[in-house]
């Protein structure tokens, strides 16, 4: 009988810990428009952005870590700005978190895709220019 309290108690108080700590999600990261000279670019390669998720449910800062055109660079950056999230939470409060967002172009694939988010950091810090 013992025993079996103590497992409950485990499953008890493990489900407690579990569910107050978890990991930032991405609810939606939308594509961005297709650029007005789409057709015309001859650009193709990947947009790579550090994105700060805050801890408010909002986006925070965005730097570009890798460019293709200022057009498409914008385009990208104005999507990442509208991405949905939940923030991650860590003893049971919510925390600022930087991940790295990609945005492949190519004209094709039929404009943009978008990559699983990757994990870049886990500094509360500012992003470093």
């Amino acid at each position: 009988m013992q025993r079996l309290l103590i497992l409950i108690a485990i499953l008890v108080f493990g489900s407690v810990v579990y569910s107050q700590t978890s990991e930032l999600r991405i609810i939606e990261q939308p594509k961005p428009p297709l650029p007005k000279d789409y057709g015309l670019l001859d650009v193709q390669g990947s947009l790579l952005l550090k994105v700060e998720f805050l801890s408010t449910g909002k986006i925070g800062k965005i730097v570009l870590f890798s460019k293709l055109c200022p057009e498409l660079d914008d385009l990208a950056v104005e999507a990442a700005k509208k991405i949905t999230f939940k923030p991650k939470v860590v003893d049971g409060k919510p925390i600022d978190r930087y991940k790295v967002v990609e945005y492949m172009y190519s004209w094709e694939f039929g404009g943009w895709r978008v990559p699983p988010i990757k994990k870049f950091a886990n500094s509360p810090s500012a992003p470093k220019h």
